[in-house]
């Protein structure tokens, strides 16, 4: 082999060298960067339920609860997650979520529709353990009320994690 091969194969080595550590740093960065993600994940968990807090706005004088239960382990949660209203003091109706994002800044869901009537709430945590039961709100976000497709009420309205027993 001459000294020009030689050269070249010596160029060849390095590069695949640093190409391989740069690689293998790139793959540590984003398995930390993987790892931090999932822990914030872990420590954000907003399953439960929340009781509105405060008066609600007119026309929502109904809403009474927010449950929320998210999938895990790509297995469906024991309950639904959806907007519990009492119009009669004995019976409570539950609009159940048809779609919904729930992340630590922000929580949007549409609820379906039962006789004729639907909600859509846009809003957000303001905490990262928004369950804890403390005198103040953890969601806050603007609800709206449908009537067979019309908007009929709609305002801010505010959440505070209850301890739901029943």
């Amino acid at each position: 082999m001459n000294r020009k091969a030689k050269g070249h194969t010596g160029l060849i080595i390095i590069s695949i060298f640093l190409m391989v550590v740069s690689l293998s740093e790139a793959s540590t960065s984003l398995s930390t960067a993987s790892l931090l993600s999932t822990s914030n994940q872990k420590r954000f968990n907003p399953d439960g339920g929340y009781d509105v807090f405060g008066e609600t706005p007119k026309g929502l004088e109904d809403v009474k609860r927010l449950y929320i239960f998210r999938m895990r382990n790509n297995r469906r949660p024991r309950y639904s997650s959806g907007l519990d209203t009492w119009n009669d003091p004995e019976k409570s109706t539950l609009y159940k979520f048809i779609s919904s994002l729930i992340t630590r800044n922000k929580l949007t869901f549409t609820t379906g529709t039962i006789r004729g009537v639907s909600y859509r709430f846009g809003g957000r945590f303001l905490f990262a353990q928004p369950t804890q039961l403390d005198d103040r709100p953890t969601i806050e976000g603007q609800l709206s009320k449908y009537k067979n497709g019309a908007k009929v009420a709609e305002g801010k309205v505010p959440f505070t994690g209850c301890d739901c027993e029943d």
